[in-house]
């Protein structure tokens, strides 16, 4: 009898999901694209103070770029900061929580030898520790860093979210006002993580100026993201029908006015003429690579996939594992490279799916 209880205690949520599912789905849909800044007004946004919180990162410029409405949204404000190379030697501490400085910066200037735009994931902002890490490693190796505050985020206005579709337009603009600033040198890499690595793999498709995309844990889709999710979180939820967690991602694409279609970042790979560095958490219950191969599978000539054995995608999130910052850095160099000589890097090496050693 106690056994019996405690099934029916553990398939009591489910049920009331089932019993009410219109409801919940509505429900859940409007939390689901309601962005972080929406409880905010525009100048409200605007005064919200941010710092990198990796120490020692200097952000040369902060910029303000407007961009137009999207779906139901209003037109917004993406905010970014710029952090410049510098000829400061640095070194992962603390298993890549933190970096050392093994040669202080000079007040010499260092001229960038390629350009990373930095997109956070979901309900993130540009000053978060790891984005911090990440573009002062970029510095120390040559790399100009553009962090952005997707549309909702951080020091962005706007409300809404769209899980990369209309977050790549903004993106779009946000590139424009980069090389109309002169602020595009060298090769153009896309790096973003989960919503930011969904971001990047839409505006890939899209936009010509793009050289390279580094993608970390990103979802196939939106409803196999919420189908993937829902089943690493909710008990029971493997026994729901596809067709349930479809309702979930058009509800979402409805409220932003777009298509499931639109949010296929497969198909987006597919479409895209920039290579892809693919990187999976080999332990990530939330966004399995499972996603990531699908991706791969399309991904341009030239792309790899690597699956970071170990990780998860929290953990992903919150240090530079050593292996995956090689495998980075060596990347934008290889790019940088393909790009002086005037062609991709051989197939046979770059297309090999690598596995963390």
């Amino acid at each position: 009898m106690p056994k019996f209880c405690l099934y029916l205690q553990r398939m009591l949520p489910l049920c009331i999901v089932i019993l009410c599912s219109t409801g919940c789905v509505q429900s859940i849909a409007d939390r689901m694209v309601t962005g972080p800044n929406a409880r905010y007004t525009p100048d409200q946004v605007r005064s919200l103070q941010l710092s990198p919180e990796a120490p020692g990162t200097i952000v040369d410029q902060g910029i303000r770029v407007p961009v137009d409405a999207r779906g139901k949204d209003a037109s917004a404000e993406i905010a970014i900061w710029v952090v410049e190379p510098s000829d400061e030697q640095v070194e992962l501490t603390n298993g890549g929580a933190a970096l050392r400085a093994t040669q202080p910066a000079t007040d010499q200037a260092v001229q960038a030898k390629g350009t990373v735009v930095l997109l956070h994931g979901l309900w993130h902002h540009k000053g978060r520790r790891i984005y911090t890490l990440w573009a002062r490693l970029f510095a120390a190796n040559g790399y100009r860093c553009v962090l952005v505050d997707l549309r909702s985020h951080g020091q962005s206005t706007g409300t809404l979210v769209s899980y990369g579709v209309h977050e790549a337009q903004d993106t779009r603009q946000v590139l424009d006002e980069l090389e109309r600033r002169g602020l595009i040198d060298g090769p153009l890499t896309l790096m973003g993580g989960s919503m930011g690595a969904a971001t990047a793999i839409q505006l890939a498709a899209q936009d010509q100026r793009v050289d390279s995309v580094v993608a970390l844990a990103p979802f196939s889709s939106l409803d196999e993201a919420v189908e993937s999710v829902a089943e690493a979180v909710f008990l029971l939820a493997f026994l729901m029908p596809d067709a349930f967690w479809d309702d979930y991602a058009e509800a979402v694409c409805e409220r932003n006015a777009m298509t499931t279609d639109q949010t296929d970042n497969v198909a987006a790979a597919s479409r895209a003429k920039s290579p892809m560095l693919i990187i999976a958490a080999g332990d990530d219950n939330l966004i399995p690579p499972s996603h990531a191969r699908a991706i791969y599978k399309q991904a341009p000539e030239g792309s790899r996939l690597h699956i970071a054995e170990g990780e998860d995608h929290r953990s992903i999130a919150r240090a530079i594992e050593p292996g995956v910052m090689r495998l980075v850095l060596g990347w934008l160099d290889e790019r940088l490279a393909a790009r002086k000589e005037g062609h991709p890097p051989q197939a046979g090496q770059a297309n090999a799916e690598k596995n963390a050693s």
